[in-house]
């Protein structure tokens, strides 16, 4: 048998054209169907590995502790999965920005710098609210940071009642990011915060 007349190896046409235009089509749209696949399940599991490093940060706002011993404490917690990397914090006074606790005190509550109120002047004791610096922070899931805590004393009482309806009244901004670096901007209160790309120096900054 002369060489040229052996056939090409691998599969043979059919002889008809529309079955081997269908065969070629079918292959065609399996290669389709398993990139779209392929795709898919990519981008599910990178939505699996975001969900599950998730932090979503709120504020908790309360006037006592579980002792029932009355203290005004307001904490930055994260609710979410993952650790929240936090960026920026503000705190606002009817709408504007305060630099730290003293001055939010001076402006919602009539707090004084030397810790006695026009009330106490006879006080031994001086009142002093207990803060921390919540920007800069790594805040794990189910952990919170304090940001300010005022316990109910002889020496503060109109100032902590004060307190206690202001806040209320107060308004937070936080810019957050995941471990992905995944940002978020939140007031604290909000269930969906707002995505961005990173997180802006602001103006203002709450510092303690």
């Amino acid at each position: 048998m002369d060489l040229d007349d052996v056939p090409p190896q691998g599969a043979a046409p059919s002889g008809h054209r529309l079955v081997d235009a269908a065969a070629g089509l079918c292959a065609l749209i399996i290669s389709v169907v398993s990139l779209w696949v392929a795709i898919t399940n990519g981008h599910t599991n990178k939505q699996l590995v975001a969900a599950n490093s998730w932090p979503f940060l709120q504020l908790m706002n309360q006037n006592d502790d579980e002792q029932g011993n009355l203290i005004i404490k307001l904490a930055v917690q994260n609710a979410g999965v993952g650790p929240a990397k936090v960026k920026t914090f503000e705190v606002f006074w009817d709408d504007q920005p305060m630099k730290g606790s003293v001055e939010l005190l001076r402006a919602c509550c009539g707090y004084q710098m030397t810790g006695f109120g026009p009330e106490t002047q006879n006080s031994s004791r001086p009142m002093v609210p207990s803060t921390s610096i919540v920007a800069g922070n790594v805040i794990r899931a189910g952990e919170s940071i304090k940001m300010l805590s005022l316990p109910l004393g002889e020496d503060n009482k109109v100032v902590w009642h004060r307190l206690d309806a202001a806040r209320f009244k107060m308004r937070f901004r936080a810019c957050y990011c995941s471990v992905f670096d995944e940002c978020w901007i939140s007031d604290l209160a909000a269930l969906t915060p707002k995505p961005v790309r990173a997180c802006m120096v602001p103006i203002v900054a709450y510092q303690e």
